[in-house]
């Protein structure tokens, strides 16, 4: 196999180097791109669930729901809440609200469901969550963690509800199904992954555009280079033309030397790329010419007839 080929091979490796550094770049910047969108997204949708319990819970009258029995199911002041609730049932974008209390034993039931196909009875026990207790306790919540009831799978909001007094009256609960919460947060997912590949292609495709025109350039300059190597091989059958008959009365220094220049060098220097064949071609060719005008300039300084120094060598010397 040829030095050429070797190098060939070489840059092939190397672009392949490229491209797996290039692949390795993109999936921890799409990891991270997808860890900051996933935050991102789940603030999102934390923030919409939250604006629909808080919403609810601001419209209920705190006053009325106050100490509500299941006795108190039917009034007016019940059947206003249940309205309220119902409204947001039909006509905002989730699965079910309802209203909690709490039994001041840590445990809480719920009051009112405005569910037309399977409410939960009125005092029926809710399971309690982390986020259910802080709603308790003042501050709304999201859950991030899905609870499973006889409903189904959800992620609940829970957003507190306040009298004309400032006083926790009750505690307005929505639900969302775990597949839609899951849903939304692996859409970041596909985002990053679509990402990554444009990422990617473009990356490759750069490479590939880079890689050609380099070795474009470089087949032109070795194009070159052989070239000047083919002049310098017809220099070296001019000088041997004319010093051939007098090889064998040179001194020993200068016919080594009219003997190399002809023959070239025995042995080439060994290159695993496409820069190291460059600098070792170009490295000969100044050896060689370097040789040359040694050569040559110890030649003008030698009177062919006598073999002694001529002028200028006198004149190189002063």
């Amino acid at each position: 196999m040829s030095n050429h080929q070797k190098s060939i091979k070489t840059s092939i490796r190397n672009f392949i180097f490229a491209l797996i550094l290039l692949l390795l770049t993109n999936a921890i910047m799409a990891l991270a791109l997808e860890s900051l969108a996933k935050k991102q997204l789940r603030t999102q949708v934390d923030q919409r669930m939250l604006d629909i319990a808080n919403t609810a819970a601001y419209q209920l009258n705190g006053d009325e729901i106050r100490g509500m029995t299941a006795a108190d199911v039917g009034t007016p002041e019940y059947e206003r809440a249940l309205g309220v609730l119902r409204s947001f049932q039909e006509n905002i974008g989730l699965n079910y609200i309802y209203s909690i209390q709490d039994n001041k034993d840590g445990t809480f039931s719920y009051a009112i469901d405005p569910d037309t196909v399977n409410p939960a009875e009125f005092g029926e026990t809710i399971q309690t969550t982390p986020e259910l207790v802080t709603a308790a306790q003042g501050t709304p919540a999201v859950e991030h963690k899905s609870h499973t009831d006889g409903w189904g799978t959800f992620y609940s909001a829970y957003s507190p509800v306040y009298d004309s007094k400032g006083e926790i009256t009750g505690i307005v609960g929505v639900d969302f199904t775990a597949e839609w919460y899951d849903s939304c947060m692996k859409s970041g997912r596909v985002v990053s992954a679509i990402l990554l590949m444009a990422a990617l292609s473009i990356g490759i495709v750069l490479a590939f555009l880079l890689l050609s025109d380099n070795r474009k350039r470089f087949t032109v300059l070795f194009r070159d280079l052989e070239k000047l190597n083919q002049e310098m091989g017809r220099l070296d059958d001019i000088i041997m033309e004319s010093s051939i008959k007098k090889l064998d009365m040179l001194p020993d220094h200068q016919n080594a030397v009219l003997k190399e220049l002809a023959d070239g060098e025995e042995a080439k220097r060994t290159t695993q790329n496409e820069f190291e064949e460059l600098d070792a071609t170009i490295g000969s060719l100044y050896q060689k010419l370097h040789k040359y005008l040694n050569y040559v300039y110890s030649e003008v300084q030698v009177d062919d007839t006598t073999g002694a120094l001529n002028k200028v060598a006198y004149k190189a010397k002063i």
